[in-house]
């Protein structure tokens, strides 16, 4: 029973991870672009000088304190923290 069970949902998982899927993401993805007129392109120039625009290694202290670089490299280190805690629980 187990046997046959496991091959009607592999059939099943493999159908929907290999077509539906795919396709279902390609064509949401195609229309929020398409909704929002392609603003990841348009855009991409202004977001690049949002995030890079001011970022400079002996940069003053802003207005909270910390200069750009400090809080890029904050949210890295706290990207790379949270990984090495969690690679670390699962291999024990």
């Amino acid at each position: 029973m187990q046997e046959t069970l496991l091959a009607i949902v592999s059939n099943i998982n493999t159908y929907l991870s290999n077509y539906i899927l795919v396709f279902l993401l390609i064509a949401v993805g195609l229309w929020y672009s398409i909704k929002t007129r392609f603003i990841q392109v348009r855009c991409f120039g202004e977001g690049m000088h949002k995030v890079f625009g001011n970022l400079s290694l002996h940069g003053g202290a802003q207005e909270s304190g910390m200069s750009s670089f400090q809080a890029l490299a904050t949210a890295i280190a706290a990207q790379v923290g949270t990984g090495n805690i969690v690679g670390a629980s699962g291999a024990i």
